[in-house]
């Protein structure tokens, strides 16, 4: 038997409506993560709407529609459906439902079935309700809807009558009854959305945690507890800096203090246990409002084997760094010893060889005349060039000038034979500082830099000019080699390493920092390259 109710019940349905809006106004931030939209309008304009609502019509955030006329969705033709039913009745105190078509941010259609109610809303009235998209169901109510609508006309007239028997009672106890319902209605999705929210909470691989602006926690998962190995009552009495220590204590402070200023922050910190063990964690907070009062709501991941991976990395590119220091210091000692070889050995044997048969040329003539020399003329000068060939080797192996007279000579003689064997270029050598401001460690560096850098103005850039700057600068030295060539785009540099004589441009940085320096190239198309090689002291 249906309960029913008289117009003394007045005063308890007034209550039931205060305790309804102290619920929402309680739950409004669980409302947040509704599969429902939830809006609420003032004066024709919404006050808050929730993720749901603004993803549903194609938003991104809550302040693209906040302020926005809800006349603003509706699409004219419903207009009239709305404006009988919706926000616009404000006389209507009892709750209110219908469809209609809502323009998405995009300008297409989504049908929505919108289900609000007359309250109060930081003291003023609202309109307050939530809104599903139908869409799909459009096309299964189209076959309904001849049925309905019968329905419908039956069950009007049978309102009809029934308000003209009992009018005043009827709708008194129509209205309690409907408020009844919306109200469980309520209380039953308030309670599935909390026992969803708990059930996540519970599930999230880290740490989870909501504190207050002094660090007071509200709310945490088990996870924090089982890590630090406080229990909820330890937990209860302690503050979020609590689990911190030294230099850490302070950057946290630093980030919570951003967060609450700022919206959101991340921080990596190393979390102090009971046991005084500390473990490293990532941690990322947002500000949320909750019944007027702020909060931080964050989650904490563990990254003690991301450190590991990262120690491991590091150890792994010194352990490079170092076979790459013994690689090109054997590559340069080989260099020598191939030089020597080819200068003592190859290049004495060939110069002997053709002072001997210079010697005998003039012998033979003094004999018997020129007649028969033509063949030892022809030889002689292929001795030579072969002589040449192995001085060529020898000095790109590693230019004996350099152990002999130092760097500033080497630069200057390189310079010159580049000058010599691409006379279309003009090579600008400019050297400002003496032999003993370059340390003995850079000087095959410096060469090996300015020789591979020529070699790629020589290749590829199409340089008339070039300015080679070897100086002192800011307590260190400069290696500077700028042409006024058609410049590249540094994506495609590593098709450079492969030039004959030459490390590449990715050597070429690597021999420089490995000696402690930095390598800065700067190059676009059409505009030259400058090579900068910088050493400190």
């Amino acid at each position: 038997m249906k309960k029913s109710y008289n117009f003394m019940d007045v005063p308890r349905l007034k209550q039931a409506l205060a305790d309804y809006r102290s619920m929402v106004d309680k739950y409004r931030t669980l409302a947040e993560c509704s599969l429902a939209g939830i809006y609420v309008i003032q004066e024709g304009r919404f006050q808050y709407v929730n993720p749901r609502f603004v993803e549903m019509l194609g938003y991104v955030r809550e302040e693209d529609l906040i302020g926005r006329s809800f006349w603003e969705l509706v699409h004219p033709e419903d207009r009239p459906v709305v404006e009988s039913g919706g926000p616009a009745a404000a006389a209507r105190s009892y709750p209110t439902r219908y469809t209609f078509r809502a323009i998405k941010k995009d300008g297409s259609i989504a049908w929505v079935d919108l289900r609000g109610v007359r309250a109060r809303y930081l003291g003023k009235p609202a309109n307050i309700g939530t809104v599903v998209d139908v869409t799909e169901q459009r096309e299964s109510e189209a076959a309904l809807r001849q049925s309905e609508e019968e329905l419908k006309r039956h069950r009007d007239r049978l309102e009809e009558l029934v308000q003209e028997r009992t009018a005043s009672l009827v709708k008194a106890n129509e209205l309690l009854q409907r408020e009844v319902a919306e109200r469980r209605r309520a209380e039953s999705i308030i309670r599935r959305e909390k026992r969803f929210s708990e059930s996540v909470v519970a599930s999230l691989p880290g740490a989870f945690y909501v504190f207050d602006e002094d660090g007071r926690f509200l709310r945490w998962n088990e996870n924090l507890e089982k890590v630090t190995g406080f229990s909820r009552e330890e937990i209860k009495a302690m503050t979020a800096l609590d689990f911190f220590t030294g230099r850490d204590k302070t950057r946290v402070l630093r980030r919570i203090r951003e967060t609450f200023a700022q919206g959101r922050s991340s921080v990596e910190a190393d979390l102090t246990a009971r046991d005084g063990s500390r473990i490293p964690y990532f941690f990322t907070g947002a500000r949320v409002v909750l019944e007027g009062k702020t909060y931080l709501v964050g989650l904490g991941l563990d990254i003690t084997e991301r450190r590991r991976a990262e120690q491991a990395l590091e150890e792994s590119e010194r352990e490079l760094r170092v076979l790459s220091a013994q690689l090109i210091t054997a590559q340069e000692t080989e260099r020598q010893r191939l030089a020597l070889e080819l200068h003592d050995g190859l290049g004495q044997a060939l110069t002997a060889a053709k002072v001997s048969l210079e010697g005998a040329r003039k012998e033979i003539e003094r004999v018997t005349g020129p007649a028969p020399l033509a063949p030892l003329d022809r030889v002689i000068p292929m001795i030579q060039a072969a002589v040449e060939e192995v001085r060529r080797m020898s000095m790109d192996l590693r230019p004996s000038l350099l152990d002999d007279l130092g760097i500033l000579a080497t630069v200057k003689w390189f310079c010159r034979e580049f000058g010599r064997v691409y006379p279309e270029i003009s090579v600008r050598p400019e050297v400002r500082l003496e032999e003993e401001d370059v340390p003995d460690r850079l000087k095959i560096v410096i060469y090996r830099v300015l020789q591979e850098a020529m070699n790629n103005v020589a290749k590829h850039s199409r340089a008339a000019n070039v300015k080679v700057r070897l100086a002192a600068k800011k307590g260190g030295l400069e290696l500077a080699v700028q042409d006024d060539g058609q410049g590249f785009d540094l994506n495609s540099a590593p098709r450079l390493d492969s030039t004959r004589g030459g490390f590449g441009l990715a050597s070429m940085r690597e021999r420089v920092e490995l000696t402690g320096g930095r390598c800065e190239i700067r190059t676009s198309p059409r505009a030259g390259t400058r090579i900068t090689a910088l050493w400190s002291r």
